[in-house]
């Protein structure tokens, strides 16, 4: 299996991956159907598995999703023993700062919101009491069954205040803060594992 020896070689391909599970998506069920939370998995610089939310509990309410997201990271983590992570989900992004959340602002006529993919990867920093962590977006508008994407816009340089201010951040920085034991990171994705991964709701990938 290749290595992916950078963060950017990482977020590009799990970038590529599901801008193409969106693309199907909208060309399989129309406008309007958002692709679930996906979790990309990597150990000493390889793949070692995707978890995607299945889309039933991305209609829970958010203190639910976040509770199966959270046990993800737990397992992931601790467990398994990753060093990075790239999570990738459906969000909003605008050029210029908006008075109000941009969920709400992307509803008002020529707001300049846009929809997009958000990219949040984390690398663990073993010199550092804290990860390394890049957040990246990519706007797309829709042109009938299909996805017109932007360019990729990034805002690594503001990651301590999203960090601060959403929970999702928060929860990848703080699991990459906390040091794993090394015999944690020979552990492997046992059927045991993945089990559990399933019972909170996730479907598996395997690379």
């Amino acid at each position: 299996m290749d290595s992916y020896l950078d963060p950017f070689s990482k977020i590009a391909l799990t970038l590529t991956a599901s801008q193409l599970a969106k693309n199907l998506i909208v060309k399989s069920e129309g406008v309007g159907e958002d692709l679930a939370f996906n979790f990309f998995a990597w150990r000493n610089n390889k793949p070692l598995l995707c978890a995607q939310l299945e889309s039933r509990h991305m209609k829970e309410n958010h203190q639910r999703r976040f509770a199966r997201c959270y046990e993800l990271m737990r397992i992931l983590r601790f467990n398994l023993g990753i060093d990075s992570l790239t999570f990738v989900a459906e969000g909003y992004v605008a050029n210029e700062p908006q008075n109000k959340e941009l969920s709400l602002a992307f509803l008002e006529p020529n707001s300049g919101v846009k929809e997009c993919l958000t990219v949040i990867h984390c690398d663990e920093n073993l010199a550092s009491a804290a990860p390394d962590v890049y957040l990246f977006s990519m706007p797309y508008t829709y042109n009938g069954r299909s996805v017109s994407w932007g360019h990729l816009m990034e805002f690594s340089q503001n990651a301590i205040g999203t960090i601060k201010r959403y929970s999702y951040p928060a929860m990848l920085h703080g699991a990459f803060r906390r040091q794993v034991d090394k015999e944690v990171s020979l552990n492997q994705l046992d059927e045991e594992t993945i089990n559990e991964i399933l019972g909170h709701g996730f479907l598996v990938q395997e690379f």
